[in-house]
């Protein structure tokens, strides 16, 4: 249970960290904080699953479902700030 509190609240840091700096420096370009934060929160996803597939196969199955849930929290909270920003910029993107 420890290991998913420190994993999951590390990563929705860095999340936070750079939903804030994309934000804050993108200007009043929706699209640009739109494919910003898609590719950020891609490469994100990615590497939690990577880590927790090295995890199950050094047989490190907590710290490897930990990484999985986190993952999936960055999947969700990271759509979810990215569609969010950008509807925060402009009301009507399309």
């Amino acid at each position: 249970m420890k290991a998913i509190k420190t994993s999951a609240g590390i990563n929705l840091l860095i999340l936070l960290m750079y939903t804030l700096v994309i934000s804050l420096y993108s200007g009043d370009n929706a699209l640009v904080i739109l494919f910003a934060l898609l590719v950020l929160v891609g490469i994100h996803v990615a590497g939690n699953v990577v880590l927790a597939i090295v995890f199950f196969v050094r047989g490190e199955k907590p710290r490897g479902k930990a990484f999985l849930l986190s993952a999936l929290i960055v999947l969700v909270v990271g759509f979810s700030s990215c569609w969010g920003s950008a509807m925060f910029i402009e009301d009507n993107i399309f």
